[in-house]
């Protein structure tokens, strides 16, 4: 017979979750963590090389670090390791164009994107974020190598917003303004101690 505390258990209690987890389970999870989307790309034998990531994130804010994790299977990995600098490319809601291009073979990935070449790095031109960055440490971590990278410079639009990678697909933020928020209260006009709408008086 299971006791109350038992039925409130999640799969993610220890308690519960004995055995090794899958890299099917472990996917499915980390879908369930919104992250946004990088596009980094170097200049290699006169061609772009490149590829998307969503394992971008921040490391040390001094020095500045930022690391990027590739699969021992990617064929792009090998090569982009050989370009002194990287462009990186954050991007953003208006972008998602940008990965159908990438699906593409490896040879044919940057034919029709507008692109930025400089120092042997690349970007995407119109990109919520650029970064070049050289890499500062490989690490190995399973199946993946975790690369840090140093950032030796940076620009952002702030103007725009970032498209967003949720549940293995594409996703955009909704904005909602501070006006927005007012309106929606006033309509609910509700009364907090009875949920009846308040009456006013003229």
């Amino acid at each position: 017979m299971r006791t109350a505390n038992e039925e409130q258990r999640t799969p993610a209690d220890p308690a519960v979750h004995h055995g090794s987890v899958t890299a099917q389970e472990l996917r499915h999870v980390l879908a369930g963590v919104p992250t946004g989307i990088v596009v980094v790309a170097a200049e290699v034998d006169d061609r772009i090389v490149g590829l998307s990531a969503n394992s971008f994130t921040s490391i040390s804010m001094e020095p500045p670090l930022v690391s990027i994790s590739f699969g021992h299977t990617s064929t792009t990995w090998p090569l982009l390791r050989r370009a002194t600098r990287w462009g990186i490319s954050v991007l953003g809601e208006g972008q998602a164009d940008v990965l159908a291009q990438l699906r593409q073979p490896a040879h044919e990935r940057f034919d029709n994107l507008d692109m930025e070449v400089r120092s042997g790095a690349a970007w995407i031109n119109g990109a919520l974020a650029t970064l070049t960055t050289e890499t500062e440490a490989e690490i190995e971590a399973g199946d993946h190598v975790l690369t840090l990278l140093r950032v030796i410079d940076l620009a952002r639009d702030t103007g725009q917003r970032p498209l967003i990678y949720f549940g293995s697909d594409t996703h955009r933020i909704a904005h909602r303004t501070s006006a927005d928020v007012a309106q929606e209260a006033g309509s609910a006009g509700g009364d907090e101690r009875g949920g009846r709408p308040r009456r006013r008086c003229a």
